[in-house]
């Protein structure tokens, strides 16, 4: 299926910046700081934060405090506007 490989190609190209195998809040938060850039960074740390925050608990069904691969494909098939 399409869709399917797709959701596994963007699932094993997402920054897993301390190589640990999962997704923890400080790789998103780092995904974030570049999404919004660093000129824009200052002031919005802790909207930046909340953020990650509440992409753990959405994504984390183990109730480790991490997203694993499987729990990052759960949340893409949960979310079909995205591939389209």
């Amino acid at each position: 299926m399409k869709n399917e490989k797709l959701i596994h190609v963007i699932a094993q190209n997402i920054s897993d910046f301390d190589e640990d195998g999962v997704l923890d809040k400080d790789d998103l938060i780092s995904i974030l700081e570049r999404i919004v850039g660093n000129e824009y960074f200052d002031g919005v740390e802790q909207e930046i934060n909340d953020i990650a925050q509440d992409c753990i608990e959405e994504a984390d069904i183990e109730g480790d405090k991490v997203i694993q691969f499987e729990e990052f494909v759960n949340v893409l098939q949960k979310t079909p506007d995205f591939l389209e």
